[in-house]
């Protein structure tokens, strides 16, 4: 068994701060530091999800989890498709990290077919779009939230 809470880098200890640190050099230009921070909090909540299915997976309550029959946001053709690119996903990561000494990833593609589609609900249902992104840090900016003062170090090259 493997630990998800850990599986890519030390992703137990990376905090919301430290994905918008790593986001704001390549995508500054493209979006605001407000929509930057917003996104950061989406990815935490998403890999929240992650780490509760893949610990339900283990546990085998995932297989006793269903679909929401009157939410037709995802299909069932969708559900696999997302749960077979995030077992890709993990096994890239992977492969990355020698230390990991990991043979597979989680495989949500072991979940029974309702499961499946359960899980795609809740992660469709927790991922923002970017016009939601943006209107929620409109509305947090308009509101006085401040975000945290980060400095990102210049990038040189050389001497």
């Amino acid at each position: 068994m493997i630990d998800i809470s850990n599986f890519y880098m030390d992703f137990s200890k990376i905090t919301v701060e430290d994905i918008y640190k790593s986001a704001m050099i390549p995508y500054l230009s493209i979006v605001s530091p407000a929509e930057l921070w917003i996104e950061a909090e989406n990815i935490m909540e998403i890999r929240a999800i992650v780490i509760e299915w893949y610990k339900a997976l283990e546990n085998g309550s995932a297989f006793k989890r269903f679909p929401d029959r009157k939410n037709k946001d995802v299909t069932m053709s969708q559900a696999k498709k997302m749960i077979s690119n995030l077992d890709k996903d993990f096994m890239t990561e992977s492969y990355r990290w020698e230390k990991l000494k990991v043979e597979a990833g989680p495989e949500f593609s072991r979940l029974p077919d309702c499961a499946q589609l359960a899980f795609a609900q809740q992660l469709k249902k927790t991922m923002k779009t970017s016009a939601e992104i943006a209107t929620e840090a409109t509305k947090r900016l308009l509101a006085g939230e401040i975000l945290p003062k980060i400095s990102v170090p210049a990038i040189t090259f050389g001497d």
